[in-house]
């Protein structure tokens, strides 16, 4: 099968890993799997880029963009929020034009809904995997709690001044060019799905669970001490682990975490064991700066863009602090459980479709720095069951999460999709076909001339057409070439070279238009 993926990065961020994994896991399976991205940063050769510098409107939306949404934000959350435009049309790109299934990303900054709209045009199954909310949004990525993505979108609380209505712009404008009944969503955690089945835009929209896969083959359980003497840090004592790509990100919850530390350095036990580094702190990526200001051991690796080395960061670690206000479905969060080290995280997004508590982690029910510095202390307590869970953890991750399960339930659902609308093209044609064969043929008879009437043997050649097309279920382009093909078959006086030719090549354009095909 070939599946052409489209994405805006490929192995930058969080959703552009998440796309890249299923790429290889499909490839793994055996399938003719490419990506087509904006931007490249792996070195494998089935990702494409493509050289998108913009369309004619381009500078319009990029200051609109800068003056209008990033000057523009109020202190409700500085996640990103994008316009959705410009879009680049992939719709005549080679390997979209032979792909058998079409899959989207995340793709902000890469199509739009009109570039989308073109590629519904193509008639091939389109699955959309939404890896954040901004698909169902009218430009937020994470909502912070809004649900107006479910009327209309009107007045967004993430902007400071929206009396142009941007937000709610963008929603109609998609409601109004996408197909979405013919759109299936992908999300990959319960969280997301229901986001989507409730929203205004995809409430028509077949809407699946497929969670993200893993290499277990490369993020897996390594003796703690063993990957501690390779990092050179202490081999004793409970080490806390967090990060993430940009600390100073509102919704990742950092300042809450430091608020939680900070009342958990209040209780005297905690406090002493920090100050005589029994407990101690690892942290990656880009942490908040004030992180330095707390009075426990706190140890900085910056940001690691080696999987092999965050295995061992994993692995030397007791428990990792996942303090996310709004998540899909953290890919931290599935490494870390991978290399057998239990989650700590709150009951948001779809933190509860892997962190069961007391059994791979524990979950802060209220959220709030209270909430999590009191589950922190608890499962401080129950320490001893650390490697326990670490290992069911890890059972998890192999038995459900593997590349190989996402690949395979992919699969699954392209055929399902495939099939679907197989089926109902073939039903749409079987019911025009009694009238609209019968007036191709008098049309192209016409046009091929009265004297040829009797070569063509219409009674024949409209069996034979009816007959392939009852059973071939194929698209209404692919039927008007075939029958196209027969007439000619049945008409070598039209085959030969003069002007007959051209009659013969217009007749062709005369049927694509009969049968009403879309253009591709």
């Amino acid at each position: 099968m070939k599946i052409v993926h489209i994405a805006t990065v490929d192995a930058e961020g969080g959703a552009a890993r998440a796309a890249l994994r299923l790429h290889k896991g499909l490839l793994h399976a055996g399938q003719e799997s490419v990506m087509l991205v904006k931007k490249k940063a792996s070195n494998l050769s089935t990702v494409f880029q493509i050289d998108f510098q913009g369309t004619h409107d381009s500078f319009f939306y990029n200051t609109l963009q800068t003056y209008c949404i990033d000057f523009n934000r109020s202190s409700l959350s500085n996640t990103y929020y994008s316009l959705g435009h410009p879009g680049c049309d992939l719709s005549a790109h080679p390997e979209v034009k032979k792909a058998d299934v079409i899959h989207l990303h995340w793709v902000a900054g890469f199509q739009s809904v009109h570039s989308i709209s073109r590629l519904q045009k193509l008639n091939k199954p389109l699955i959309w995997t939404f890896h954040d909310q901004r698909p169902l949004t009218g430009g937020c990525h994470f909502t912070a709690g809004c649900k107006k993505y479910t009327t209309d979108c009107e007045k967004c609380p993430q902007l400071l001044d929206d009396r142009n209505n941007y937000a709610a712009t963008n929603l109609y404008e998609a409601t109004h060019m996408l197909h979405r009944e013919e759109l299936v969503v992908v999300a990959p955690s319960r969280w997301l799905a229901n986001c989507a089945r409730e929203s205004l835009l995809y409430r028509v929209s077949r809407v699946e669970t497929i969670p993200y896969g893993l290499e277990t083959d490369v993020f897996f359980q390594v003796n703690r001490k063993a990957a501690r003497e390779e990092m050179k840090i202490p081999t004793d004592g409970i080490y806390l682990l967090f990060g993430a790509d940009y600390g100073s990100e509102k919704r990742k919850g950092f300042s809450l975490l430091m608020s939680a530390l900070q009342i958990c350095l209040q209780q005297p036990a905690f406090l002493q064991a920090a100050a005589e580094k029994k407990i101690r702190v690892l942290c990656f990526g880009r942490p908040n700066p004030e992180l330095v200001s707390l009075a426990i051991d706190i140890q900085n690796l910056g940001y690691i863009n080696s999987d092999e080395q965050m295995r061992l960061v994993y692995a030397a670690s007791d428990l990792f602090l996942l303090s996310s206000l709004e998540d899909n479905l953290p890919n931290t969060m599935m490494e870390s459980m991978a290399c057998g080290t239990p989650v700590l995280g709150f009951k948001v997004g779809g933190v509860p479709d892997l962190v069961r508590e007391g059994v791979t982690g524990f979950i802060a029910e209220d959220v709030s720095a209270e909430g999590f510095a009191g589950t922190l202390l608890r499962a401080l307590e129950k320490k001893e069951a650390f490697e326990s869970m670490g290992t069911a953890g890890r059972k998890m991750m192999e038995d459900h999460f593997s590349l190989q399960n996402q690949a395979s339930a992919y699969l699954e659902l392209y055929e399902d999709v495939r099939r679907n609308l197989k089926q109902k093209w073939h039903h749409t044609f079987n019911s025009r076909l009694p009238l609209i064969l019968p007036e191709a043929l008098r049309k192209y008879t016409a046009m091929a001339g009265e004297s040829n009437g009797e070569v063509l043997r219409r009674k024949e050649i409209e069996k034979r057409v009816a007959t392939l097309l009852t059973n071939s279920g194929l698209r209404e382009e692919e039927m008007a070439d075939l029958l196209k093909k027969v007439v000619d078959e049945y008409d070598p006086l039209l085959s030969e070279e003069g002007p007959r030719k051209k009659r013969r090549r217009a007749s062709g354009g005369w049927l694509g238009r009969i049968f009403g095909g879309r253009k591709a």
